[in-house]
């Protein structure tokens, strides 16, 4: 593994670093095919391998006395010969060849960026905005029975979402009371997060397979939560 990073304060009162890193992984747990005499079993073994790098960035700056904005950034890319210990047991019980070609692993994002906004305004009043984007994570596409489609190579949708957070703090006599209001998802953006293969959409799959209804096609799982409001309060006695 290496990395190597970068810091620097800025004129403004700010902050910036530069991060680097680079990380191999080698024995990983895997299964493989063993065939002795006429029999054949599969057995666990330490084969597979991975590698993971990318580039963080930070950046933070004050917004005068009373607030302060932060922008975090990773650029990623996770290759690999095998998503899971029983990749190479799953190809083999379905006639495939096992792979050993680098692909895209399940968790590579090539993007993720983060913004925080906060603000303290006068009588207690104080605001957190949390924006978060990030490109799609890979997945298989299916063409049709018996076409065998490389690992990996169609991504999700971009995700975008935004949460708000106002929060009021007051002392009444001896009591300090907090009033707060919480909004997930903000702008109500339908996040995917699972797709049909066949299709690339959460819930159109037109294979029409056996026990497939329409309320099941629409699981509500395949996105994210939409917008969603939380408001209360705490007095302390």
């Amino acid at each position: 593994a290496y990395e190597i990073g970068l810091n620097r304060q800025l004129e403004s009162g700010g902050q910036l670093s530069v991060t680097a890193w680079y990380k191999d992984l080698t024995d990983l747990l895997s299964t493989v095919e063993v065939i002795q005499y006429t029999r054949s079993m599969m057995v666990y073994s330490n084969t597979d391998y991975a590698n993971v790098r990318g580039v963080d960035l930070a950046w933070s700056f004050p917004l005068g006395s009373r607030g302060d904005l932060s922008l975090d950034y990773t650029w990623m890319v996770a290759r690999g010969n095998a998503a899971e210990p029983e990749s190479g047991l799953i190809r083999v019980a379905g006639g495939e060849e096992v792979e050993f070609n680098e692909f895209p692993l399940d968790y590579e994002q090539r993007h993720d960026l983060t913004a925080v906004l906060r603000f303290e305004a006068a009588r207690g009043v104080s605001l957190q905005a949390l924006f978060q984007a990030g490109s799609g994570l890979p997945y298989t596409p299916f063409i049709d029975i018996g076409v065998d489609v490389p690992t990996n190579t169609a991504v999700r949708p971009w995700t975008y979402r935004t949460d708000l957070s106002l929060r009021w703090k007051e002392v009444l006599g001896y009591r300090p009371l907090e009033l707060w209001l919480e909004v997930d998802n903000l702008f109500d953006r339908r996040n995917v997060i699972w797709v049909y293969p066949s299709t690339g959409d959460p819930f159109e799959d037109p294979r029409g397979l056996i026990g497939s209804t329409p309320d099941a096609l629409h699981d509500p799982s395949h996105v994210e939560a939409p917008r969603t409001l939380r408001l209360g309060f705490q007095v302390s006695l």
